[in-house]
């Protein structure tokens, strides 16, 4: 059965079914103002020229998107079954609610970049460092990074535009994305399998840019990135060691709609002289992507990640202690070494002395099974991890087998003396 998006149901008809009134002094055709009396909450939903719909909250400027905004921001679970979709579906038909013009749209996508501007610029300490393993000097170096009250990570994003006042084409800021700091989880009521969605957009979705402080304009431009993330953007010239400089780096946010496609036509045209990387995810989707925008940068060169992005290869390097340059291969012959290290201590079992055995058990479990458990998520679909595994399960029923001989033997020991 296919499911209706729930971004296209009316979102006042389902505040209004659970509680929520028309705040009538505010109310207009184009904007629904409804309040919770109970909780003094207040939003202001409008509806899409797509269809769909979004709200904000007068009161915070955080408090703003979809449906699934709107419940992750008041701790609300999203039940899909909950809700009476053929209900909903017929208010939608006779909604008195009206989209909005070209205009008011306008006037929307000021406000949200108003919003952006508020944003504070990334400081030294941020959820890139600490959680993405990113070079804060590096990132310094970079514009156009912002981060929210939240921590949440912020990146503008343009789409190709007509200027009336230049009659040209022009690249223009039209919305952000947010990379979120703690991911929204939805999970299917059917087959309770959980979505995380990791980045919010803003505004209109277009291509995300960023640039190097000494980018004066495209004539400028000597390095040009494109990837399926800013992070990844990020992540590539860090580990490539590229320098920071007249460099422009792209994200299409894991898609590569008509809008892309047009920013890459005019970027193509205005950045001839820049050397362009495709370094789109290593999977079926990244591989569509990268000869996608092939067609417009001939000359690009693809590069294609270890593991499934350039950030799980930056933060594998970085966890491994390996050189920027290593291989697959070379993480393959790490994870060899650590498995006859657990083989070794597995057959020397019985032979080995106990101030040896107790060193390679510390070895084993305070260094090598921690990291290993921390990047199998990265790397188990790239490489054999299953003998390892089960090297680890073996040591571990010994280990456990040993310390029961042991606490058995002290009980009869303090048996005996008390005898």
């Amino acid at each position: 059965m296919i499911k209706t998006n729930l971004v296209k149901l009316p979102l006042d008809e389902i505040l209004l079914s659970n509680g929520w009134n028309i705040k009538k002094n505010k109310d207009s055709k184009n904007y629904r103002a409804l309040e919770n009396l109970e909780t003094g909450d207040c939003v202001i939903i409008s509806l899409q020229q797509n269809g769909d719909y979004l709200y904000f909250n007068p009161n915070d400027n955080q408090d703003r998107g979809n449906i699934y905004n709107f419940c992750k921001n008041r701790g609300i679970t999203l039940d899909y079954n909950a809700l009476d979709i053929k209900n909903l579906q017929e208010k939608l038909a006779t909604s008195t609610l009206k989209p909005l013009t070209k205009t008011q749209e306008d006037e929307k996508t000021q406000q949200i970049l108003n919003v952006f501007k508020e944003f504070q610029e990334l400081p030294f300490n941020n959820p890139l460092f600490s959680k993405r393993d990113l070079n804060p000097d590096l990132l310094q170096e970079i514009m156009g990074l912002k981060q929210d009250d939240y921590n949440n990570i912020v990146v503008p994003s343009y789409t190709l535009e007509t200027s009336q006042a230049m009659q040209k084409k022009i690249l223009k800021q039209k919305g952000y994305v947010s990379y979120l700091n703690r991911p929204i989880v939805k999970e299917n009521p059917d087959t309770k399998e959980k979505k995380f969605i990791k980045q919010l957009c803003y505004g209109k979705k277009g291509l995300e840019i960023l640039k190097t402080r000494e980018t004066k304009d495209f004539k400028s431009v000597q390095t040009l990135i494109i990837a399926e993330s800013s992070i990844d953007s990020l992540s590539f010239i860090e580990l490539k060691k590229i320098e920071p400089k007249n460099m422009l780096l792209c994200a299409t946010n894991g898609q590569i709609t008509q809008e892309h496609k047009k920013v890459f036509e005019y970027l193509a045209k205005n950045t001839q002289e820049a050397e362009v990387y495709l370094c789109f995810d290593n999977d079926t989707k990244g591989k569509a992507f990268a000869n996608i925008a092939k067609d417009f940068f001939k000359e690009a060169k693809v590069q294609i990640p270890n593991f499934k992005d350039f950030n799980d290869d930056l933060k594998i390097a970085k966890a491994m202690n390996l050189d920027f340059s290593y291989t697959k291969e070379k993480v393959h012959h790490i994870l060899k070494e650590w498995e006859k290290h657990s083989e070794f201590l597995n057959r020397s079992w019985h032979i080995l002395k106990p101030e040896a055995k107790r060193a390679h058990i510390l070895e084993i479990n305070l260094k090598e099974i921690p990291l290993f458990i921390a990047l199998k998520p990265k790397i188990e679909n790239y490489l054999p991890t299953k003998s390892l595994e089960k090297s680890y399960e073996n040591l571990e029923a010994r280990i456990k087998k040993e310390r029961e001989r042991e606490a058995m033997e002290k009980r009869a020991m303090r048996q005996k003396i008390h005898i």
